[in-house]
């Protein structure tokens, strides 16, 4: 399972909501007018709405509620998926590159809190940002286990 660290998701879901390049696109979005979200929202407002209304929307809802109750062998931060699908696509010849829509063109994300923005986000989201947390390790365990069980070099990073 892929996973995004939250605060950023919060960027990215304001971006995608409140920077549409048009007042069609965001009416669009089926349920993100009745959120309250609309288009040239300051990221203030929406991170006050989004912190009381998130499960209402796919895009913010909690990552750990995606996971459900199955069992995850690997959690991998977004930031890496590229890594880990070579590492797949080692072990599953199959599989075809990983191709990368909808990038976000914006600036650090950590840029767009204050501080008590940043605290009030990281207590609502506190369980994605454990699982968030605990994907840094999964991930490079999973691409050191294949490493050493094929013999491959999958990436630069697992070799620090």
């Amino acid at each position: 399972m892929a996973v995004r660290h939250p605060l950023d998701r919060i960027v990215s879901a304001w971006s995608f909501f409140c920077n549409a390049p048009t007042d069609q696109e965001i009416k669009g979005q089926h349920d993100v007018t009745s959120l309250g979200y609309y288009w040239g929202m300051p990221f203030a407002l929406f991170l006050d709405l989004c912190l009381e209304k998130h499960s209402k929307n796919a895009h913010t809802r909690a990552q750990v509620e995606f996971a459900g109750p199955h069992h995850i062998d690997v959690l991998c931060p977004l930031e890496r998926l590229q890594e880990a699908w070579e590492v797949l696509r080692g072990l599953f010849q199959y599989l075809h590159p990983l191709t990368v829509s909808h990038q976000s063109q914006r600036t650090n994300w950590q840029t767009y809190y204050t501080p008590s923005q940043r605290n009030r986000a990281e207590q609502v989201f506190a369980n994605d940002m454990r699982m968030f947390e605990q994907a840094q390790g999964t991930i490079q365990t999973f691409i050191n286990t294949q490493e050493h069980a094929h013999g491959q070099n999958y990436s630069t990073q697992s070799q620090a």
